[in-house]
């Protein structure tokens, strides 16, 4: 039990130590720039920390619940030795993770000013972190995911390896970018990226090299990036048409957010990125179903 747990809690160890080196370096790193106050590092501390950190890691939370959900039935097939059967779970956990990071991610790009604005009314500034640093929810989605994967065919040490190495990465271009005043704290935001793009990376490379599994990139990653785009547009486009008619931010944000599912999950069920069997995965998927082939649109 100990040589199971020990890996894993290192691994979720260095993960937050992450957020404890963005606290130490980004108000140091920022004052030793020259070009901020130390009240003006202190705004876009917050900016950073109270506003990118929370939107970006709640979309990240359903995924990480299909990481712990995706363990205990990926070393079921494991320990069956049903390669098959494990092939298939890990390309649908991923590909789930996907299907909702990735439209988080170019929804809360396209609507990051209004966003915050709707959330922080008095104090909306932060909209360009939330743009740059929207991607990070790809790449920490795809990580925890993989994370989970490798976890469940008994490969607890290599997710904290790599998890080392993206901090590494992360504090490295921490100190590199954010003393750059044209830079500062989007350097952080960048820094999270690369942190989570080197993890994630990693955590794929060593899961295709143990399992010799073929990820199916079209459904992964291609299908849901397609929708997420036109979804994008159409997200841009009704809300700054409903906001000549109303010109009401949280009203319109909130109708042009829901417009934007609509229109994502139509159009992933039309170039068949969301399956009967991928429905099913979901609360109450069976309906939803149903509702759906009434409509053929299954």
């Amino acid at each position: 039990m100990l040589s199971t747990a020990i890996p894993i809690i290192i691994g979720t160890a260095i993960y937050s130590i992450t957020n404890l080196v963005d606290m130490s370096m980004v108000m140091s790193r920022l004052l030793e720039s020259g070009a901020f106050t130390n009240k003006e590092a202190e705004v876009l501390y917050g900016q950073l920390q109270g506003k990118y950190v929370v939107l970006t890691t709640l979309p990240v939370a359903i995924s990480t619940s299909i990481a712990t959900a995706a363990v205990p039935n990926i070393a079921a097939s494991m320990a069956l030795k049903d390669r098959s059967a494990v092939e298939r779970k890990i390309n649908t956990a991923i590909k789930i993770s996907m299907v909702i990071s990735v439209p988080a991610a170019i929804g809360m790009a396209v609507l990051a000013d209004q966003i915050l604005l709707m959330l922080f009314p008095t104090v909306p500034e932060g909209g360009e972190l939330l743009r740059i640093g929207s991607i990070s929810i790809i790449f920490l989605a795809l990580s925890q995911i993989v994370t989970g994967t490798l976890q469940g065919i008994g490969k607890v040490r290599i997710p904290a390896i790599n998890a080392f190495w993206g901090a590494v990465t992360k504090i490295f271009f921490n100190y590199i970018l954010i003393v750059i005043p044209a830079v500062n704290v989007k350097g952080a935001v960048i820094s999270t990226i690369a942190c989570y793009a080197v993890a994630s990376s990693l955590n794929l490379l060593a899961l295709k090299r143990i399992t010799r599994m073929r990820l199916r990139l079209t459904d992964l990653l291609f299908k849901p990036l397609f929708a997420s785009l036109i979804m994008g547009g159409v997200c841009y486009g009704a809300y700054k048409g409903l906001f000549m008619i109303m010109p009401n931010n949280t009203i319109v944000t909130l109708v042009s957010i829901i417009i934007s599912m609509a229109v994502y999950f139509f159009v992933m069920l039309f170039i068949k990125g969301i399956l009967k069997d991928d429905i099913y995965m979901l609360p109450g998927g069976r309906k939803i179903a149903a509702l759906c082939e009434r409509f053929s649109l299954l």
